[in-house]
């Protein structure tokens, strides 16, 4: 995705963030990715914002509170 994508999906979909803290994650290596995503939802950010080349393949729950 270009940063100029990325930074109209983020203005569109603003509005529709929860209220809390927003993660962001850049994935410079593709190395525990995954377990990364699942410990950041467990500390209690309301979303994650996902950088990455590769986005993981993600379960449904965990698609609803990330932007990949």
């Amino acid at each position: 995705m270009s940063l100029e994508a990325f930074s109209d999906k983020l203005t569109r979909s603003v509005p529709s963030f929860p209220e809390g803290a927003v993660a962001m994650l850049f994935d410079e290596d593709g190395v525990v990715v995954l377990e990364t995503l699942d410990h950041l939802l467990r500390l209690g950010f309301s979303q994650v914002v996902l950088v990455s080349r590769k986005p993981p393949e993600l379960s449904e729950p965990q698609n609803e509170r990330m932007l990949v």
